[in-house]
């Protein structure tokens, strides 16, 4: 049994220390409350299809996906997103 045990101890004592040393890198990844991209907002146009608002730094991108990836669909300055209001986006059942 401790033959066993031995090296998934070791293992895990080398992956904690790679980790510790990591993140004194002053490369390594940034606290996740500082990132440069978010969600902002996303709006379903039907089951496989949806508009995203995402903040990337200071800009403002609306992006759609869909089942055959992704479409950049245009640029909003900062100024131009904190004006916008909610709209209803109303489905015909046709």
């Amino acid at each position: 049994m401790a033959a066993q045990t031995i090296p998934i101890v070791v293992v895990f004592l080398l992956l904690g220390a790679a980790m510790w040393w990591l993140r004194r890198r002053p490369d390594w990844p940034k606290a996740a409350g500082s990132r440069n991209l978010e969600s902002l907002d996303r709006v379903r146009l039907g089951p496989n299809h949806t508009v995203h608002l995402i903040r990337a730094g200071n800009r403002r991108l609306i992006v759609a996906t869909h089942p055959g990836g992704c479409t950049f669909l245009g640029r909003l300055r900062p100024e131009e997103a904190s004006g916008l209001e909610p709209v209803r986006i109303e489905r015909s059942l046709r």
